[in-house]
């Protein structure tokens, strides 16, 4: 565990950080995933431990009013951690609004993760409140590293894809830049490992401290599954690349997304 996903203090919750990826042996291209807007998903095999890594095309902020993915994904990243960390290292329950509906009720209970959060306990006493002691089966984030496009360019053309055009913008690697990437736990065959319960402890998880879902598609035939990427909604001192709204607005977004998210159910 890295220490920036056990530093659970709620000033940690509010400037998530997300620690490097710490490895000792070479990274070992196996398989190509799939691509997105945001970034390439490898298979790869480090210390015989495999890793999906998703390395970002964007290795600065962008000029224009695009998020900067890779920004936001590891604050995302980080958050999950440490959410996971809360609930596998504490020593009472973890309790969440049971029907959150403004921005504020989403702050609040994500601070209840918080160390601060869970020595107050805001909503032990609230009818209904969620209660957790485990955490549902998520996805470990293992950090943050660099990886050379000199490297990138030089794969096996079977593991290659140095380019390509995603609704209309077309993303490359160059072999004269470095590039942001995020090492995250392989799991293979996820349509025959995740049930139904499962997805939807996931939904339900998600949906109490606040989230919004947008749903995307690798573009690959090998992988046709849609993944779904969340993000937790908060304006507190948003960086550079996060387009800012106002705190209505931010309430009104956040609750037309959150009455999908909780009340959908999987079939």
């Amino acid at each position: 565990m890295h220490d920036t996903a056990s530093s659970c203090a709620w000033r940690n919750f509010r400037r998530p950080r997300l620690g490097h990826f710490e490895h000792q042996g070479r990274i070992n291209f196996t398989e190509l995933l799939g691509y997105g807007l945001d970034g390439i998903v490898w298979k790869i095999n480090v210390d015989d431990c495999a890793y999906a890594l998703k390395v970002f095309w964007d290795n600065h902020p962008p000029k224009d009013t695009r998020y900067w993915a890779v920004q936001r994904e590891c604050q995302n990243a980080s958050l999950l951690e440490k959410m996971r960390f809360a609930i596998e290292n504490s020593s009472e329950s973890i309790w969440l609004h049971p029907q959150p509906k403004t921005f504020r009720d989403a702050l609040l209970s994500l601070h209840a993760f918080s160390d601060e959060g869970r020595s107050r306990q805001l909503y032990r006493n609230t009818p209904g409140a969620i209660q957790y002691n485990t955490a549902p089966h998520l996805r470990k984030c293992y950090g943050w590293i660099m990886i050379s496009g000199k490297e990138l360019c030089a794969l096996p053309s079977k593991v290659r894809t140095l380019e390509a055009q995603v609704d209309g913008v077309v993303r490359e690697i160059s072999p004269k830049e470095d590039y942001h990437a995020i090492a995250y736990e392989y799991v293979p065959n996820i349509r025959c490992t995740l049930s139904t319960e499962i997805m939807q402890a996931q939904l339900d998880f998600f949906g109490s401290p606040g989230s919004a879902w947008y749903r995307c598609e690798w573009r690959i035939g090998k992988v046709p599954e849609s993944w779904w990427i969340w993000r937790i909604l908060y304006a507190l001192g948003m960086p550079h690349g996060f387009q800012v709204f106002t705190d209505k607005d931010m309430q009104e977004r956040w609750h037309r997304n959150h009455k999908f998210t909780i009340h959908c159910r999987l079939t």
